[in-house]
């Protein structure tokens, strides 16, 4: 019994000594907790609450949304901490005005979140030629955020072409950026 209190004795002391891993990640809320809300109807309510309530940060919800909200999160000098955006496998390029965009959130730390679908549905699952198409739009945005100094974490989403970690993971090895990542 003695050396079983010792082992235990021992543990919890190395425990808080520490040893043990902190985690260093911002604490955000996605925008879907308070969108649509009918008192907080406006981003500079929102991102007020948000931040009140203890929140590190917010997603920054789509490009349709992006103005609005970096000029509520500005005005409350507060963090949008994730970027979640489209990336649709069917188009040739990614759309210019996400590089305003990731341009204006250089130096926030926000994190870029694409998700990938196709729009034409041609691609419902896994596929090399997909793979291919995502892989150069990806090393595009990698390019764009490695200049603003941001980090990439592809989003896999169930219904759309990305929906596993694992192929998620298969990407990013193929991506071959530093800059680059999986959620």
């Amino acid at each position: 019994m003695k050396t079983y209190v010792t082992i235990l004795l021992f543990c919890s002391l190395w425990h808080t000594k520490g040893y043990s891993q902190e985690i260093k990640n911002p604490f955000f809320g996605l925008y879907s907790i308070i969108g649509g809300d009918s008192v907080y109807n406006t981003f500079e309510k929102q991102v007020k609450l948000v931040k009140e309530t203890g929140y590190d940060g917010i997603e920054i919800s789509g490009p349709e949304n992006f103005v609005a909200m970096k000029s509520a999160l500005d005005k409350l000098d507060f963090h949008g901490a994730y970027f979640y955006f489209m990336v649709d496998v069917d188009q040739s390029r990614i759309d210019p005005q996400l590089r305003n965009y990731i341009s204006a959130l250089k130096g926030t730390n926000t994190i870029l979140a694409p998700y990938i679908t196709s729009s034409s549905n041609q691609y419902k699952t896994e596929s090399p030629e997909a793979d291919a198409k995502v892989v150069k739009l990806l090393r595009q945005l990698s390019k764009w955020a490695k200049k603003e100094d941001l980090q990439i974490a592809i989003y896999p989403h169930f219904g759309f072409y990305v929906q596993r970690t694992d192929h998620v993971l298969k990407l990013v090895k193929q991506i071959n950026r530093k800059n680059t990542g999986l959620s």
